[in-house]
């Protein structure tokens, strides 16, 4: 079962380095959470900080107005070693803007779970606009 597993695992590892090394962003985020540059020597070609390439790679996509692209720049911002939470909000605020719908969703969430409205009204309503 140990080999079995081991055997998956490099496979998955394998894939992902393919998907990073394509430009996709969430496979860079996935072997950096995994630890791959450390643990299994699959780093980017520019050095070992696979966030920093997914910013590299990403932010030129978004700028030009891919939403896609937005979206993926907050879970990038939000989700490395020093979070940057207002600079993945500007972005997931830009990515719904820009019509990308898991983007709405997710701050129709953020505003729904929110505490800082005057009332419960105030805060479903701007809830529900995004939802």
């Amino acid at each position: 079962m140990y080999y079995l597993g081991e055997t998956d695992r490099r496979l998955v590892m394998g894939g992902m380095n393919q998907a990073a090394q394509h430009g996709g962003p969430y496979a860079m985020l996935r072997l950096f959470d995994g630890r791959a540059c450390e643990l299994e020597d699959v780093c980017p070609e520019n050095g070992d900080d696979w966030p920093q390439e997914a910013v590299e790679l990403t932010l030129p996509e978004a700028e030009a107005g891919d939403p896609e692209a937005m979206a993926a720049l907050y879970d990038i911002y939000y989700y490395v070693k020093e979070p940057d939470e207002d600079e993945a909000m500007k972005w997931l605020r830009r990515a719904a803007e820009a019509g990308h719908v898991e983007s709405m969703h997710l701050l129709g969430e953020i505003a729904r779970n929110d505490e800082g409205y005057a009332n419960d009204t105030e805060r479903l309503e701007a809830a529900e606009v995004l939802l």
